[in-house]
């Protein structure tokens, strides 16, 4: 089980969740996505690993609710568990940044920054 930690609203429909996933925090990368499962007859709901915090064991994801699945994902709670969180799917980000100052919203860019400009 993968206990959350956080789980905030952002927007409408907009939701944020830290989530105790310890392996996958040590080894993930920025650009890469997790697979969750809320119970045993779940969907399975990729999701982008938003940010992760390697000596907390703890991986960011946000989400938008499109369907019943991540609706019913909305109504899970601080202290709740995903039943499980599959890790190390999608390619890494490798890219240089060469131009600072202008905003740019890509899959990982947060992590991504962090890794890259140790923030």
């Amino acid at each position: 089980m993968y206990k959350i930690v956080k789980s905030e609203c952002l927007a409408d429909k907009i939701y944020l969740m830290d989530v105790e996933a310890p392996r996958i925090a040590r080894a993930c990368q920025p650009g890469e996505f997790v697979i969750v499962k809320m119970d045993e007859v779940g969907e399975r709901i990729p999701l982008t690993i938003c940010d992760y915090d390697r000596e907390k064991g703890l991986i960011t994801i946000v989400f938008q609710i499109v369907g019943a699945s991540t609706e019913r994902m909305a109504g899970l709670k601080a202290g709740d568990s995903f039943a499980d969180f599959f890790d190390g799917f999608g390619q890494a980000l490798t890219s240089t940044i060469y131009m600072i100052g202008m905003a740019v919203s890509v899959r990982g860019a947060r992590s991504f920054m962090k890794e890259t400009f140790h923030l």
